[in-house]
């Protein structure tokens, strides 16, 4: 019966030495497919031997395809024969094909400054509503922010990807006493980078929590859907992939996972800033966009030392992590 120490033996014959994670469930180990970087950033599952390195994107469902187009066939054939139960090797690679979620957004949306909206009262109150959030005509438009009666007192906030397809968009209500704030496109949050289209990977990008945070920012600039950001991202794909330099501006609430968001960047060679909004604001959506703007520049440079100093404080507070 083939062990987990076997096929740890085989990986590292195979890739050069690996490294286990603390609960040995994936090895991380130098990808062929990148080349000679130094850096272990391909993981392998031990159990499934699926396959997914964090910097090029490369995917397969089994070692053995991976070891067959980039490293030997020898190397390959041994390992299907002990740890794959002799699966018939072939010429494909077994990248796995990414299928993007189809979006759309209601069939009747409009934008908010349009023919269609004139007289209609939930526009109305919906740009109320944006004004009295410090948003102004220049945000609503750039953001193309718009309503739909069958989602009636909700604005409609859409994302594009890269090349200008619509991947997903969050439907805010405009009444405060409303359970459901957000109605979000049924996809995963985790598959989606928000409004790509903007983004330029070689300059600093600035990371906040949701989309109202997103448009008080600078240009580029895109926010987490949420408030964690890990290897499962495809926004941490792409930031790792670019070495993206970030700058860290979560809510005030969040200065916990922000430290351990800025140590797994850096972790990847990317430039962490990290912004302290507690001072100013609850977040950066409270703040004018000048004021968020002028906040950023601000931004202090985070090191490994801060996560530990973080650590201690919180210990000495009597806070939990």
């Amino acid at each position: 019966m083939i062990t987990t120490t076997d096929k740890v033996r085989l990986i590292r014959s195979a890739f050069g030495s690996g490294t286990i994670d603390g609960r040995g469930v994936n090895i991380a180990v130098e990808c062929p497919s990148c080349g000679k970087t130094g850096k272990r950033k391909l993981s392998i599952h031990l159990e499934t031997g699926q396959c997914h390195c964090w910097v090029c994107g490369m995917r397969s469902k089994r070692v053995s395809s991976v070891l067959f187009k980039h490293v030997s066939r020898e190397a390959a054939e041994e390992y299907r024969r002990v740890c794959e139960g002799g699966v018939a090797l072939d010429d494909k690679t077994g990248e796995e094909e990414k299928v993007e979620d189809r979006v759309s957004l209601p069939e009747d949306f409009r934008p908010i400054f349009s023919r269609s909206t004139t007289g209609d009262t939930d526009a109305r109150q919906a740009v109320r509503y944006l004004m009295q959030r410090g948003l102004s005509t220049d945000d609503i438009v750039r953001f193309r922010l718009g309503t739909a009666s069958s989602v009636r007192r909700r604005v409609i906030i859409p994302s594009f990807n890269s090349e200008g397809a619509l991947n997903f968009y969050t439907a805010r209500s405009i009444d405060p006493d409303i359970n459901l704030r957000y109605a979000n496109a049924q996809v995963k949050k985790t598959d989606i980078i928000f409004n790509e289209i903007n983004i330029d990977w070689s300059r600093e990008i600035v990371l906040v929590e949701g989309p109202f945070d997103l448009i008080k920012c600078p240009d580029n600039a895109t926010c987490l859907l949420g408030s964690s950001l890990g290897t499962g991202h495809q926004l941490f794909h792409k930031i790792a992939a670019n070495r993206t330099p970030v700058v860290l501006a979560l809510d005030a609430d969040m200065r916990s996972k922000t430290q351990k968001i800025a140590e797994l960047l850096y972790s990847y060679d990317c430039n962490v800033r990290i912004l302290d909004i507690s001072s100013r604001a609850k977040d950066i959506g409270d703040l004018t966009h000048a004021e968020a703007v002028e906040s950023i520049k601000q931004a202090q440079q985070w090191r490994p030392m801060d996560r530990l100093l973080f650590t201690i404080s919180n210990i000495r507070s009597g806070s939990s992590l």
